[in-house]
Formats: structure tokens, C-alpha cells, sequence
């Protein structure tokens, strides 16, 4: 398999897939087909979004590894992960306020 098609299948499967599937499950939570706690809702999402950038991170790593790394591999990963971080942070820290 070509490198630009094995780094496009992680990034769809283990990037954006995970995302996709919080999303949805968060929608069917509020709709009541799903009885999660809160807690739980914000369990997935954390894992969700660790697999995310864990996986940005792979893409990265397995990018530079290859013979003729190419920097649109580098760009969108990393996009990925600064956006990740700052969700997570945002989110950790609104559901610790005090509330």
C-alpha cells in the first residue's frame, strides 16, 4: 500500500471516525436513546478525542519515516491537534468551573 493511502486510511479511520462517532453518540444521548450520566458523555468524548490526537500524532511520526515525507501529512495532523488540545483544555476546564 502506498504511504499516502495508508496515512489518508488512519486519518479517516482513527482521526476523524472517532469524532464522527462521539458526535453521534452525544446526539443520540440527548434524544434518549442512550441513558448516559454526564460523566459517562464526558468520558467518551475524552477518549474520543485522545484517539484523535494520539493518531495525529502517528500520522506524524509514520510521515517522517517514510522516503519522501511530504508536508501536507505534517499540516493536517498537526491543524488537528492544536484544535484537539484546545477543545479538550476549554472543555476540561468550563466542566471544572464550578457549576
Amino acid at each position: 500500500m502506498k504511504q499516502n493511502k495508508k496515512l489518508f486510511l488512519i486519518l479517516i479511520v482513527f482521526v476523524i471516525l472517532p469524532l464522527v462517532a462521539v458526535y453521534i453518540i452525544g446526539l443520540l444521548s440527548e434524544i434518549g436513546k442512550f441513558n448516559f450520566s454526564t460523566e459517562t458523555g464526558k468520558v467518551i468524548l475524552n477518549i474520543g478525542i485522545w484517539i484523535s490526537i494520539l493518531s495525529s500524532f502517528v500520522i506524524i511520526v509514520l510521515n517522517a519515516r517514510s522516503q519522501t515525507p511530504k508536508s501536507f501529512w505534517y499540516t493536517i495532523p498537526t491543524t488537528f491537534i492544536v484544535v484537539l488540545l484546545i477543545l479538550f483544555y476549554f472543555g476540561y476546564s468550563l466542566s471544572h468551573f464550578g457549576f
